[in-house]
């Protein structure tokens, strides 16, 4: 018979590593782990008797994190929607978190780099083309063909690449 604190420790490092490898976002990560050893905590006479308690642990974070995707999905098009009226979230991780979905979905994994710099950390094109080491105007070409490409998946609401 399992106590639920050693079932933490000993799940912990796994469960932790597995959803950071899926989310990439330390702050989403832990959200999630916590809502899953929740759920395990309110359903721990049920899963002491389930089979693969660790399995159980894992498809219950995958659930969440499908959960907060597919609202994430939904929310950004609804704001693509309606852009003119009010958005109920004005925090700003909620917006990074938007858009860093919309670029995830937009760029491929060598562009999804750059993206993040100039558009989410706002790093200057002087100092993005010297850590690429390409010309800024080279740079400068790259990233406006990347906006057109954002441009028309905001517009279409379809994958473009």
């Amino acid at each position: 018979m399992l106590d639920f604190e050693r079932f933490y420790f000993n799940t912990k490092n796994f469960l932790y590593q597995y959803l950071y490898q899926h989310v990439c976002d330390f702050f989403e990560t832990e959200d999630i782990a916590q809502e899953a050893y929740l759920t395990a905590l309110e359903e721990w006479d049920e899963l002491q008797k389930h089979p693969n308690p660790m399995g159980w642990l894992l498809q219950t974070a995958k659930n969440i994190c499908t959960g907060y995707h597919r609202h994430v999905f939904y929310r950004t098009e609804s704001i693509e929607e309606h852009h003119n009226e009010d958005v109920p979230y004005e925090e700003p991780a909620y917006e990074m978190c938007l858009m860093e979905d919309i670029l995830e979905r937009v760029y491929n994994k060598k562009e999804l780099p750059i993206a993040r710099k100039y558009f989410l950390e706002e790093d200057s094109l002087e100092e993005l083309s010297l850590e690429l080491g390409v010309s800024v105007n080279s740079l400068r070409s790259r990233l406006f063909r990347m906006r057109r490409r954002m441009k028309s998946y905001i517009e279409s609401g379809e994958k473009v690449w």
